[in-house]
């Protein structure tokens, strides 16, 4: 009801503005009167096109709320509201792409509207866009730096698309709002490893011959990497002693890394 509760309070105003302009015509300030009076009236007819398609929209009748909001976007090709509940007819049609299309608009025109911004994400989310996500997403969260959750979808996102880089920050700004956010830290050292993993494997396919001076220069940012990973590790088996599961073996291979076999045998042992 708050949609046509919101409408119904609008409209009681727009038609005192409507009257006000009649009346001032009638003075014979036609001239001065004619754009505003104009657009009251395309307005009104909007108010009343978008309440009856809130209505039949409680009622269920999505075929009337169909037509009824194109008869807004008719009035007003600029009404944001209208495309996002366009989109919602087509999300229950099952059409992906025509809720993405309609969704993507009404976001275009309210760039600010946390509603439209977060169902855009989810739309690009469900296509697999992720890419296309994340930039919704980023506008998102620095609107709303308070939602953790928005975070949570964004570190996961850049994970799954290996982009540890971009990751990495929103874990640290994950950390700083809950210290105990054991996923958190995990994760980050999961994404400092797998970058040195990367940097690593890549040396190893080139196949070179190379001196020992060579090899420990291009060997340096696998290190900083992995060393990079530790203290994320070693916080994790802070918070969760007794799941050795969870970060025994990751700092195991830490220090394998490092060269520091003495600190990698104490780990190995858990493994066993």
């Amino acid at each position: 009801m708050t949609e046509v509760t919101d409408f119904l309070r609008i409209r009681n105003m727009k038609r005192v503005l409507f009257s006000f302009a009649i009346m001032m015509s009638s003075l014979g300030c036609l001239a001065q009167t004619a754009d505003s009076l104009a657009l009251s009236y395309d307005e009104l007819r909007y108010d009343y096109f978008f309440m009856e398609a809130m209505l039949q929209r409680q009622k269920g009748n999505s075929d009337a709320v169909f037509d009824l909001l194109n008869h807004c976007i008719a009035i007003n090709p600029d009404a944001s509201e209208a495309y996002f509940y366009i989109a919602q007819y087509y999300a229950a049609l099952k059409d992906g792409d025509k809720a993405l299309e309609y969704v993507r608009k009404a976001a275009e025109l309210s760039p600010d509207n946390d509603t439209y911004l977060e169902t855009l994400a989810q739309r690009y989310i469900g296509a697999q866009q992720f890419a296309e996500a994340t930039v919704v997403l980023e506008r998102l969260y620095e609107q709303n730096k308070d939602r953790e959750e928005l975070l949570e979808t964004l570190f996961r996102l850049y994970q799954h698309e290996k982009d540890y880089e971009k990751a990495i920050p929103y874990f640290d700004k994950a950390i700083e709002i809950d210290p105990e956010y054991v996923d958190a830290y995990y994760n980050a050292g999961v994404c400092y490893s797998n970058i040195g993993y990367e940097i690593n494997e890549k040396l190893n396919s080139a196949n070179k011959k190379v001196s020992q001076a060579e090899w420990d220069k291009s060997i340096a940012p696998v290190k900083a990497n992995y060393k990079k990973a530790e203290p994320y590790f070693l916080k994790v088996k802070e918070l969760r002693p007794d799941d050795s599961d969870l970060w025994a073996g990751r700092l195991s291979i830490v220090y394998y890394i490092l060269g520091d076999k003495k600190k990698q045998a104490e780990y190995d042992k858990y493994n066993k």
